[in-house]
């Protein structure tokens, strides 16, 4: 499991240095739970890591599961968001 830890880490600190040629002072946030039930009834949950930056939302989410399939926690497909429709999530504090 190191190994997709390492790459994890590795991928959010690449996307922190691309925010940073956006915005001086991106933000990142640990394991912060999210609110997007204007978008999809009941929905929430919590981002592993978001960086927020001007411009720019960036949510990770680091998903583990040993040769599992994951599950998405949608009805149907019409519940994802698509590429190019990315919600204004905000974080619940």
């Amino acid at each position: 499991m190191d190994a997709y830890t390492d790459g994890y880490v590795e991928f959010v600190l690449e996307q922190l240095e691309e925010a940073k040629m956006l915005c001086a002072d991106p933000l990142v946030l640990i394991e912060q739970r999210l609110d997007f039930s204007c978008y999809v009834p009941d929905g929430f949950g919590t981002g592993d890591c978001l960086i927020v930056a001007d411009k720019l939302l960036h949510i990770i989410d680091f998903k583990y599961g040993a040769g599992r399939p994951g599950r998405r926690g949608g009805k149907s497909p019409d519940d994802a968001v698509r590429p190019g429709r990315a919600p204004a999530v905000r974080p619940s504090l």
